[in-house]
């Protein structure tokens, strides 16, 4: 694969992934909201923008040492 074709792969793949992760932001189930918002403020009180956090897994460094 040539590095043109393996940069268009990797854009299909990023493109894929960021519509599961919109995706999924509109069918948080209950539990996910709740960490969500903990999330968020976490990043408010370390002084980070809490619109940064875009969900529980990507969002790790958001996620506090006891969680």
């Amino acid at each position: 694969m040539s590095s043109v074709g393996a940069g268009a792969a990797a854009n299909k793949v990023a493109d894929d992934y960021m519509d599961e992760m919109v995706q999924t932001s509109v069918t948080l189930r209950k539990s996910e909201k709740l960490n969500q918002r903990i999330y968020e403020q976490f990043a408010k009180d370390m002084g980070s923008d809490p619109s940064l956090v875009r969900g529980t897994v990507l969002g790790g460094q958001f996620v506090p040492k006891a969680s």
